[in-house]
This record gives C-alpha cells, structure tokens and sequence, in this order.
C-alpha cells in the first residue's frame, strides 16, 4: 500500500509539471511576432463589399428541385426552377470579440425566379394544362457568424459558427389558359419556396465562407524566399485577434537558412500601439526579422567576399592595377607602384561578427565589422601579403514597397578603418589612402550586389487575389510600417 504522505509529494509534483507545461504552452503562443498585420475597419468594409458582390453573384446560380401540390383533384408540378434575377442585398460585417470573429449580416434583398408548371385535373375527364410561373422572394434576411483560428500549417482560418435566416414574403404567379384556377395554388407553392430557400441561402453563405474566403486564407504563404539561400517563416504566432476596431495576424517573421536551420539568440521586441487606421491594412515588420537574416548569413559563413579585378566591371578593371595610365591603386597609393610594379591587387572580405540592423526616425542602417586582407598577385601568379584591417562600415538602406514586394537600396555608406597591418611592418599607405581604395572597390562590386539582392526583396504575407494600392513606409524606433489599401481581384 503506497504512503500517502508520498503520494501527497507525487501529486505536487505532477501539478508541478502540468503548471510549468501549461506556462511554457503560454510563452511560446505570446511571443512578440516579427511581422504583423492589421486590418482596420475601413478594410473590413472594402471586404464587405467583395463577399457582397461574390454572393450575388453565388446566388445566382441557385437551383431548386422540382416541386408538386394537390387540392382535391387538382395536382400541380413545377420544373426546370432557375433564377431570373437577383437584387444587391444589404450587407455589413460587424467584429466581434467575444467570439475573436466576426457577424456578417445580409438583409432586404430579394430573388426573382422562373419556372414551368403543368396541371392535371382528374374526373369522368382527365384535363391538363401546361404555362409558366413567375415567383418574387422578397425581404430576405441572413445572419452568419464567422470564427478565427490557426491551422496546423500556421495559417489563419476562418470557420462557419452558426447561420440564421429568414424570408418575408414569396408571391407567385402562373401565367396560361388555366391561370386563373392555377393561381388558386400559389400561396402553397409560395410557402414551399420559402421553406426551401432559407437553408438554401444559409448553404450558400457556408459554401462562399468555405470556399473563396477560406481558400483566399489559405494562399497567404507560409515562407517566402529571401536571396537565394534564406526563407522567412510567415507562421503565426497566434490566432487572429479580433477587437472592436481592427483584426490583427502575428506573424513569426524569422528568417531562416535553408541549409541550416537554427534560431537565433534573440527575440523580438513589442511593436508600440499604433492608433491610425486611414488605411485598409497596416503591416509591420520588425528589425528583429532583419537582423535574424543577418545572423544566419553571418553564422553560415556566407558574409565573405574575394574581389579580384575580373570581379570589377570590364571598364574599371584596370583598378586592382598598381601600374596604369589613369585611376588605379598604383596611382593612389604610390607606394604599392614603386614596390609591386605591374601587378594587381587582390582583397578578401569577411565578417568578423554578426551585422545590425537597426531602425531609428525614418532611418534604416544595417553596421558590419568585417577583416580585408589584401594581396598582391604577380605575372607568375605568385602572391604577397599586403595589409590587413579591420572596417566598421555603416549601410544606410531606402526601403521601398512595390505592390505586395518589400524591397529597397543602398543610399550611403561611410567606413571607419582601424588595427592596420602591413606586411613585414612596411608602412605602403596612410589610412585615408586605404579608406579611397576601399571604398572605391565596395562602390564597384559589393554595393551594385547587395542592391540587386535589396531590389529583389521579399513577398509580404498577402493573399494572392489581394494587391496593394495607395501604400507608403514610416521607419520607426525598432520597425517599419506599411500603410496601405487593398484591391482584390475577383
């Protein structure tokens, strides 16, 4: 028989652990995101708009199965049920917290249908009689009640949670020979239409819910390609979190390396309240998703360049060159001339720790300290040590947005150079002169690079019929916004 007192210290024990699951469980679905995406209420409108467009048009195409009634000896059969007409229905789309969802409400529309009918009376004589009807639905009202959540790929869902509906009125009317007793069955045939259409609206809104907005969520991506070697990660953190005011989407926006995934030793930092909603979507990317892209690219040890003089465009090759008619390093730097004549300069670049970047008032810098380490290389292709240096380079970057596209460039850059080293301890050139040289190099061959990799950019977390329209950028302490509207192509 076990001692209670032990089973008492088990018992605590096993709270012990379900408690530190249930925090850790909390932690990590409260994890500040790198990117994230608001859509306001005027975006929540324009949304209203297409879903109501979308269902006039799903509404169109209802069918209704074939319909018969008997009075007495009178039996009546309507076929081939299409729709004529349909009216732009009232709609609105409220959100609601308490469900972190929303209420879409559809009312005062109406549909118009046509149909054949054919009419047997039966007696000592068996008469028939066949015409068309024409049936107005009017006063139509529906209410859905849509949930969020996240699937398993991190993607955000949207989720039918109820439906109610109601119709007003229904008024028949046939048209032949034998309307005038035909129509003595219209308030009957008129209540079956009715009893059939509200589940069948109801169906309709379901399969719209199900079908276009939640494939519409599901072709947000997941990742999107960063260079040729990075990815970063567009799962979300979080459910959607539905307000009074606007719908928010957490994203992880970690970058990752695609041949080598590893988290980085750092987290993101709350994004500050932001309380201006002009536009239909805002989108914030933190510089904790820069600098995760520059970790991995320092860690894997993709942070290193060799600059030879067939890596400099055909028309300043002549550069690297220390003997030459115009500009090159030769003329810079006498020294390397009356040392090494006719010869060329090699340099190798390389991280010597992991890059920065961060965002202050309109202004986005990204600082480097890397080792150069430059050669000569001679006619026998023999090679001599030169200098090396370290650099502190400051990169001042111009993010711009182009459609669902965050991209940018290279505007400035300034270099500090210092722990210069010299070969043999033969002093060849001044700091400034290796300062001119450098950066005459990184504006020939890593700048024009790096502006291609920026130019490039990465795909916002947008659905794929969404585009932006009227968008700007705000740099602020520790992210950029994206203000912008959307139009969605149908």
């Amino acid at each position: 028989m076990m001692n209670p007192q032990a089973t008492a210290v088990k018992t605590m024990k096993m709270f012990r652990v379900l408690f530190l699951v249930l925090v850790c469980a909390e932690l990590c679905n409260s994890a500040n995101p790198g990117v994230k995406i608001r859509v306001t209420k005027k975006g929540i409108d324009y949304a209203n708009s297409v879903a109501q467009r979308l269902l006039t048009q799903q509404l169109r195409t209802l069918g209704f199965p074939n319909q018969s009634s008997q009075s007495g000896k009178t039996s009546i059969s309507v076929t081939n049920i299409r729709v004529e007409g349909v009216s732009i229905p009232s709609s609105s789309i409220a959100l609601s917290p308490q469900r972190n969802g929303l209420t879409w409400a559809i009312s005062n529309f109406g549909i118009t249908v046509r149909a054949n009918y054919r009419a047997v009376k039966r007696g000592w004589i068996r008469l028939s009689n066949s015409g068309s009807l024409r049936a107005s639905v009017s006063g139509v009202t529906v209410r859905e009640t849509l949930a969020f959540g996240r699937s398993s790929s991190g993607r955000p869902t949207i989720s039918h949670a109820g439906c109610s509906g109601s119709v007003a009125s229904v008024s028949v009317r046939f048209y032949g020979s034998w309307s005038w007793l035909i129509n003595l069955f219209r308030r009957r045939i008129g209540r079956s239409f009715r009893d059939q259409l509200r589940p069948e609206i109801c169906k309709q809104v379901i399969k719209l819910v199900n079908g276009k907005l939640q494939t519409s969520l599901a072709g947000l991506p997941v990742t999107a390609d960063v260079a040729n070697n990075f990815s970063v990660d567009y799962r979300l953190v979080t459910s959607p979190r539905v307000t009074s005011d606007y719908i928010e989407i957490s994203h992880k926006g970690t970058v990752y390396s695609k041949s080598n995934r590893r988290e980085p030793p750092f987290s993101a930092q709350a994004i500050p309240p932001w309380t201006s909603n002009s536009r239909m979507v805002y989108v914030w990317v933190t510089q904790y998703s820069f600098n995760t892209l520059l970790y991995q690219a320092h860690t894997s040890g993709m942070l290193k360049y060799q600059v030879t003089r067939n890596q400099l465009p055909v028309n300043s090759r002549s550069y690297l060159d220390t003997t030459c008619p115009g500009a090159c390093i030769g003329n810079t730097i006498p020294q390397t001339l009356a040392r090494y004549p006719r010869t060329s300069v090699e340099m190798s670049l390389e991280s010597a720790a992991m890059p920065k970047a961060t965002m202050t008032f309109n202004r986005l810098t990204i600082d480097v300290s890397f080792k150069v380490e430059a050669k000569v290389r001679f006619s026998n292709n023999a090679v001599n040590n030169l200098v090396s240096f370290n650099v502190n380079a400051s990169l001042t970057f111009k993010p711009n947005i182009r459609r669902e596209n965050l991209n940018g460039e290279v505007t400035n850059y300034s270099l500090r150079l210092s722990d210069i080293k010299f070969a043999n301890d033969q002093v060849l050139a001044t700091p400034a002169q290796l300062d001119t040289v450098l950066t005459r190099v990184l504006g020939l061959t890593v700048i024009p690079k790096l502006n291609v990799l920026a130019a490039r950019g990465v795909q916002l977390p947008a659905p794929g019929d969404a585009r932006f329209t009227n968008s700007y950028i705000s740099i602020r302490q520790g992210y950029l916004m994206i203000g912008t509207d959307v139009a969605m192509t149908l």
